[in-house]
């Protein structure tokens, strides 16, 4: 289940900040019809009256990493996208937690999906959003039977619109199957990420994750936490990983920009802990993760940008 969300008044399209209901696209954009969009995700905290962002210049380089990968024909200067991000929160004014998703959208009405001689404008809408995921006792996951596309179909480093019709099938599955969220199996068989977030598990006293070659998305929150539990001495081995490997795991939990920090309770209903509960490498990385946002943490001045 996902936590209510609600939009924020203002938005920006078409160059400038308007209320969100004017925000739209026409019915026969080729974003629509063809998904050719490509966006991004940011976590905002509202803290002692300030608005805090996490790792924003890492979100703006993958748009705009997305954007190069697709060929679209948009080019955002990262001190115009700061500008616009700072304006917005302004105008807004969240009293609680967000998440702020730019979006490049399609201006063409033509028939036939093609990036070529095609123009894209510029989007970014604001939400309210605490938990990404709406239960705090542990998700139960299913492997899915749709496979993640691997590199050769579909770019997998990009947060390519279409592509999410693969992890809309596959969460639809599992949540009709009585399960939260799903894990998807590249075509050779690697578990590589559940839905829309990346995977760590814990097995015979290493901290696994798929390798950045394979068909996952390269998660920020995904680096953020190697890089926390490379601060206090734990490294994360890149490998594949099976099935078995994730029945006989120690710890599995999710990460992800909206998701936060997620841990698994059950996959497939076998149990991944007998007690259920999330497990120490877990909450000690919870804590990592809050003193960042909190602004206790030695990476918090280079990650975090007050508004």
């Amino acid at each position: 289940m996902v936590a209510k969300q609600e939009l924020m008044p203002y938005a920006f399209l078409g160059g400038k900040i308007i209320p969100f209901e004017l925000a739209t696209v026409s019915i026969a954009s080729q974003s629509l019809q063809y998904g050719l969009t490509c966006f991004g995700g940011v976590r905002g905290y509202h803290r002692n009256g300030k608005n805090r962002l996490l790792r924003l210049p890492d979100h703006f380089q993958r748009f705009q990493d997305g954007i190069r990968i697709l060929g679209m024909d948009l080019f955002l200067e990262w001190e115009q996208f700061q500008a616009i991000i700072a304006e917005l929160i302004h105008i807004n004014a969240p009293k609680g937690d967000f998440y702020i998703r730019p979006v490049a959208i399609s201006t063409s009405n033509a028939l036939g999906p093609t990036f070529i001689g095609n123009h894209f404008e510029l989007g970014i809408y604001m939400m309210h959003l605490g938990g990404y995921f709406s239960k705090s006792d542990g998700l139960n996951l299913e492997i899915s039977s749709w496979r993640k596309f691997s590199d050769a179909a579909l770019p997998t480093k990009a947060k390519a619109g279409g592509c999410y019709l693969n992890s809309a099938l596959a969460k639809s599955q599992a949540i009709a199957n009585g399960y939260d969220d799903a894990l998807m199996m590249d075509d050779s068989g690697s578990i590589v990420e559940a839905s829309v977030a990346n995977i760590f598990l814990v097995r015979h006293g290493r901290i696994l994750m798929p390798m950045r070659g394979s068909a996952m998305l390269e998660g920020i929150t995904r680096r953020t936490v190697v890089e926390l539990l490379s601060s206090v001495g734990i490294d994360v081995l890149e490998t594949t990983i099976d099935r078995s490997m994730v029945y006989t795991s120690d710890e599995f939990f999710l990460t992800g920009t909206a998701a936060e920090l997620a841990y698994v309770a059950s996959v497939d209903g076998r149990r991944i802990t007998t007690s259920g509960n999330s497990g120490p490498i877990f909450n000690r990385l919870k804590e990592l993760f809050s003193s960042v946002i909190e602004g206790e943490h030695p990476f918090s001045s280079k990650w975090i940008v007050e508004f």
